[in-house]
């Protein structure tokens, strides 16, 4: 059988040698202490209960029963994985929560699809990471004539798009950080850098012009706006781990709505593209939303 994809294998560099053994195979957010003092009130939204029996219905089925098992949770990587369910305990990152606790739990022949195209893009990763999950789908959409990505693409377990204002609840929001800053972080830091951010959306997106209001649930260091890992008991152990707050993306104005910049919480700094120049917080290569079917 021969296998064709859209762009070739990365020869590994320096920022992805497993030499870095702390930190390697796992995603983490590199975020500075944040304060928010942003008021907001999200409006009632009605859920969308069609397609239970769709793999979209049992994805989101599958990551409220974890949010309705969690007794104990905490960020931790590659190497502190635990998904413990008759406890209620899951410890993991952002990656692991997704593709690992809910996708492959739920919709196994979708992870062994997103497993194998990561690997191939990723060789030394041994399960998906953000850029795994990110160039996997980014090789569903393709390109239109002009050599932009497509606004939506799909293979037989994946629908991919970049709108804002067509996310639904529990569709998979993914950042990808630029290969070329995480390089220039790693020579800063003396130090492993993330590939990105992987989470669910879990709210209709509250669209405001050009910028869209989510509700998110992640597995992360730190929690966002209004966050469940800040509220009395919490499952979190330090305040990372599995959990649910609202997080703002800015979208395009060219008519494509994509995200392409994000509050961690609802104000603060942007995490905006990166420039070709190194600045903290520009770092990212693009962001992806993505739909089991």
């Amino acid at each position: 059988m021969l296998l064709v994809f859209g762009c070739s294998k990365e020869t590994p560099t320096s920022a992805e040698d497993p030499s870095f053994t702390e930190t390697y195979h796992s995603d983490y957010e590199i975020l500075p202490v944040e304060f928010d003092l942003t008021v907001f009130t999200p409006p009632v939204q009605i859920e969308d209960t069609s397609g239970a029996a769709a793999p979209g219905g049992i994805f989101k089925a599958r990551a409220q029963a974890i949010l309705d098992n969690l007794d104990t949770t905490k960020y931790e990587h590659y190497s502190g994985r635990v998904m413990d369910e008759a406890s209620g305990t899951y410890i993991y990152d952002c990656s692991g929560l997704v593709g690992d606790f809910v996708i492959r739990q739920a919709l196994y022949d979708h992870y062994q699809d997103l497993a194998l195209f990561a690997n191939a893009f990723h060789t030394f990763d041994p399960r998906p990471r953000a850029w795994g999950f990110y160039d996997y789908f980014r090789d569903i959409l393709g390109n239109d004539a002009g050599g932009e990505a497509n606004p939506v693409g799909q293979n037989k377990y994946w629908k991919v798009f970049l709108a804002a204002d067509s996310i639904r609840k529990g569709d998979i929001i993914v950042v990808k950080y630029d290969q070329d800053w995480r390089k220039q972080y790693q020579d800063r830091e003396n130090k492993d850098a993330s590939t990105g951010h992987v989470m669910i959306a879990w709210s209709q997106p509250i669209i405001i012009g050009s910028e869209a209001t989510i509700r998110i649930l992640d597995c992360a260091s730190s929690g966002h706006y209004g966050d469940t890992r800040d509220s009395a008991g919490t499952a979190s152990l330090d305040g990372s781990g599995i959990g649910v707050g609202w997080m703002r993306y800015g979208l395009s104005t060219n008519g494509r709505n994509r995200p392409y910049k994000y509050h961690w919480k609802l104000g603060g700094q942007w995490y905006g593209l990166w420039t070709g120049s190194y600045d903290y917080y520009n770092r990212l290569e693009g962001i992806l939303i993505a739909r089991p079917i």
